[in-house]
């Protein structure tokens, strides 16, 4: 299965990206830490979920 990439929000010490796995969406999102190295976190989400989270990210590059 290949994963289509839908979204992807870039911003200082942040990267947060956005996979449609066909049933749910994916989200990866990637934070610099004290350490300042790039520590991942995954969500799953519905479509539902995904659409609001990537219009708050739109209105934050606005």
């Amino acid at each position: 299965m290949v994963l289509e990439k839908i979204y992807e929000f870039i911003d200082y010490g942040v990267i947060v990206t956005f996979y449609d796995h066909g049933t749910h969406v994916a989200e990866v999102s990637m934070y610099l830490d004290e350490r300042r190295t790039l520590e991942p976190q995954s969500v799953v989400l519905n479509y539902e979920e995904a659409e609001r989270k990537i219009a708050d990210y739109r209105a934050r590059e606005a």
